[in-house]
């Protein structure tokens, strides 16, 4: 029991990192290239649209990005 929890929270552990290094990626790209559509951040980074637009979500959220229908900027 003890190693089947373990391994879910090792994987829980590994999906926040990556959402974290997902984070850090657009943030660092928008602050190097300005504001962005949704499709090109994606694409340069190489993530679906649904991921994109989660990964957005959550910095929209957390007041770090403004986004609208497409184009995704820091938040002022």
């Amino acid at each position: 029991m003890l190693y089947i929890r373990n391994l879910a929270l090792g994987a829980t552990q590994g999906a926040v990192e990556e959402l974290d290094r997902r984070k850090k990626q657009i943030v660092q790209r928008l602050v190097d290239l300005g504001p962005s559509t949704v499709e090109g951040l994606g694409k340069a980074l190489q993530l679906n649209d649904t991921d994109m637009r989660e990964v957005l979500s959550e910095l929209e959220k957390e007041g770090i990005v403004a986004l609208d229908e497409s184009t995704v900027s820091l938040s002022a």
